[in-house]
């Protein structure tokens, strides 16, 4: 373990009472929880929003030595949405983010998309995270950044696809249906769009 010191499990003066016993359990019942945790992703399943994940904190045996997890497989990742509109965002194998759990089981939830029942007993376990994604990423190429004065800035290394209806500027239509007046044929420039 990085911190040696902390190796202790239960302290020395825990068998001293019925306090320090009733500590322990809790102590005891709280390890099994999960709340949240740093994780990879080890597959991604755009069809169902649905990722695998590995925590990246391992546990620890009895003696000390690092334990890895398991896959902890259908975890449903987190998108910009609300409604309709949306900012889409696929999460890549590689990736490290947060993944929370929730208190309840969600896997009803999750399959009808409707307020249910949990659908176990079972509280705070990794079967019901959810991927909040994003952390320790490098540098982003494909961005949208919006400045403190206002600005708002798209950048992308390739080509940048816009599909409307009719696009505009300033009210004026500047999409591919936008029309030029004054248009005669020689070296001159069209009058804007309109």
């Amino acid at each position: 373990m990085a911190n040696q010191g902390n190796q202790q499990l239960q302290p020395l003066n825990a068998n001293d009472g019925d306090y320090n016993m009733h500590v322990e359990l809790i102590h005891s019942i709280m390890s099994g929880m999960a709340v949240s945790t740093l994780v990879t992703v080890k597959k991604v399943n755009t069809a169902k929003k649905q990722i695998d994940v590995q925590p990246m904190v391992t546990q620890v045996d009895g003696f000390g030595q690092p334990v890895s997890h398991g896959i902890i497989y259908g975890i449903p990742y987190m998108q910009v949405q609300y409604g309709t509109s949306a900012i889409l965002m696929t999460p890549k194998v590689g990736d490290i983010g947060l993944c929370v759990f929730c208190h309840n089981d969600i896997s009803t939830v999750k399959n009808t998309k409707k307020e249910s029942l949990p659908g176990s007993y079972r509280r705070n376990s990794f079967s019901d995270g959810i991927y909040m994604g994003g952390l320790f990423c490098p540098a982003a190429t494909s961005f949208i950044e919006f400045t403190e004065d206002g600005k708002i800035n798209i950048t992308s290394p390739s080509d940048v696809a816009i599909t409307s209806a009719t696009l505009k500027h300033n009210g004026v239509n500047i999409g591919a249906t936008h029309v030029h007046g004054g248009v005669q044929t020689g070296s001159g420039n069209s009058a804007v769009p309109h």
